[in-house]
């Protein structure tokens, strides 16, 4: 399988954008190395995203979130973990410092196509 290698601008950007909204997958780079992404909301994509890594289905995947409000979408939270996010304003409580990370049960969409657990 190949796919297009395009410079970071923004036609790649609104490219990538689309492709994840379809369902599909897009690599990128990290800070150490590259990445493959998927719409962690869309059961299929992540099924994709196992797929093409060879990943078994009981190792957990990360998902990046950019607010608690979407934390909560994501992750199947309950009130101590809600507890730790304001949502009205997606600020950190005061209760922590900086970025965090919550393990939580996988979303619906996640749990349907095997996947058992997740950060997010």
């Amino acid at each position: 399988m190949t796919a297009p290698v395009l410079q970071p601008n923004d036609d790649a950007l609104a490219r990538a954008v689309e492709t994840l909204r379809g369902g599909g997958l897009v690599a990128m780079p990290t800070e150490t190395v590259y990445g493959l992404a998927c719409d962690a909301s869309n059961g299929e994509a992540i099924a994709r995203l196992y797929a093409a890594k060879g990943r078994p289905s009981f190792n957990p995947l990360i998902a990046h979130v950019a607010a608690g409000d979407m934390a909560a979408r994501e992750g199947l939270w309950d009130e101590s973990s809600s507890a730790l996010v304001d949502h009205d304003t997606n600020e950190s409580s005061s209760r922590r410092v900086g970025r965090s990370t919550f393990a939580t049960s996988s979303s619906k969409e996640a749990a349907e196509c095997g996947t058992p657990w997740g950060a997010v």
